[in-house]
């Protein structure tokens, strides 16, 4: 087996972990996604995070960290911000690894936690407003995503829905399948009959590679078989590997593959002739010039340093970087640490600006 590089870190407010050797000894792994992958995997139940050897969530999930027996969140955990046991004060929040005395600049507090609520499905609009499935959270609204419509309160594909198959309420009689909006004796060439619905189990997370097989929460349904998903940052949706903006995205508009017509933009995840406003149409895409760093005040106006706020341009706070569109602290975000776009892997932490994977 390839010796395990261990790394000491020495942290101010007094928080030490010890090195450690192969022989089983606590010890931390450093490295980001693009580090050497150590020889354990980068994660697996006994580090609390991470991912298990077929690729699901380790026992804290995605985006949690084992402090002790407690699995926790370092981004928005006011008793374990930015790391185990380094606590905020008693009126301060945990916004994304650091102690602040406010949330940022178009956050909310919900309950002590800041959250982005134009974009957060569970926190849509207003905290504790969750977006249903089948849903996505844009500009503070639960709307239905690319081809879905929306049937008695659900979102449903009326291209594949049995009992809702090319119009809502239009039920396909008993023996038939829903094929492409079109009730139908057999599905066609490359799907497959699903209770009524025909899909394509190479790419459908519901019935992945077979109905019936669920694809579990962090993996995606590619070529028929569940795997790990790529991270992408807060907004973003991993489409072939790649992070990209379902509300935008004319090749991926509102869902993955879903690519709209010649001459059409993706506005609010639908594909559509023109932008819905406030939206504005900057090449093929529809931008909210208010807040897009790269379009701000109108397109192509760029941010050289900092976030767009109403349109204008507004330098982070000292201690603080830019990244896309948001403020963040490099030295303990997993989104971001040591710069802009370095994601930790699942069950690391971002210490010192250094993705690191701390072994129990």
């Amino acid at each position: 087996m390839r010796a395990t590089t261990t790394l000491c870190l020495c942290l101010a407010m007094g928080l030490f972990i010890g090195c450690g050797d192969d022989d089983g000894a606590p010890g931390v792994d450093a490295g980001g996604m693009d580090a050497t992958t150590p020889s354990d995997g980068g994660g697996g139940e006994e580090d609390g995070g991470g991912t298990t050897e077929d690729g699901g969530p380790g026992p804290c999930g995605e985006g949690g960290s084992l402090c002790g027996t407690m699995c926790v969140d370092f981004q928005t955990d006011r008793m374990n911000c930015g790391g185990c046991d380094m606590a905020c004060g008693e009126s301060q929040l945990c916004a994304r690894g650091e102690c602040a005395d406010a949330c940022n600049d178009g956050e909310t507090e919900c309950l002590g936690v800041c959250y982005d609520t134009s974009t957060d499905p569970s926190h849509c609009g207003a905290c504790d407003n969750s977006c249903g499935d089948g849903e996505i959270c844009f500009g503070g609204e639960c709307l239905c995503a690319g081809t879905s419509t929306e049937c008695g309160g659900t979102c449903t594909d009326t291209n594949e829905d049995p009992a809702n198959c090319g119009a809502c309420g239009t039920a396909c009689d008993a023996g038939e399948v829903c094929n492409g909006g079109t009730c139908a004796a057999d599905c066609a060439a490359g799907t497959t009959d699903c209770d009524g619905a025909c899909v394509d189990t190479a790419t459908d997370g519901a019935n992945c590679g077979a109905c019936g097989t669920v694809c579990r929460l962090g993996q995606t349904c590619t070529g028929g078989a569940c795997r790990a998903s790529v991270i992408c940052r807060l907004g973003q949706t991993a489409c072939d590997g790649t992070c990209v903006n379902l509300a935008s995205d004319t090749s991926n508009c509102g869902a993955c593959g879903n690519t709209c017509a010649r001459g059409q933009v993706c506005s609010a995840g639908v594909c559509s002739a023109v932008c819905a406003r406030p939206l504005a149409s900057c090449g093929t895409e529809c931008i909210d010039t208010t807040s897009d760093p790269d379009h701000c005040g109108g397109c192509d106006m760029a941010c050289s340093n900092g976030r767009c706020v109403d349109g204008s341009c507004v330098a982070c706070r000292l201690g603080r970087t830019e990244c896309d569109n948001v403020c963040v602290n490099t030295a303990t975000d997993t989104q971001n640490c040591g710069r802009c776009g370095n994601v930790c892997r699942l069950g690391q932490s971002c210490v010192a600006g250094t993705c690191t994977l701390v072994r129990m």
